[in-house]
């Protein structure tokens, strides 16, 4: 096995989007990079959680699958 690699890094998929739907720079903020005036009314809204690695975030008080929930209800096409 090893060789080449189609798989990017969550970032570059994020500036994929980014470049994809025409959006101006991301205002970035701790844990957040959000881009908001892309085209048709497109976001992209990167979130990353430090130490979290790669795993499902779970914690009391916070509902990562409500978080995307609410994100897609809201960008419905």
């Amino acid at each position: 096995r090893g060789g080449a690699s189609a798989i990017v890094s969550a970032p570059a998929t994020a500036d994929r989007w980014r470049a994809a739907n025409g959006c101006p720079p991301p205002v970035v903020t701790p844990g957040r990079s959000l881009s908001t005036g892309c085209a048709d009314g497109t976001v992209v809204d990167f979130v990353t959680i430090p130490g979290g690695g790669h795993v499902w975030p779970t914690w009391p008080g916070f509902d990562a699958s409500g978080v995307g929930a609410d994100f897609f209800a809201a960008h419905g096409r």
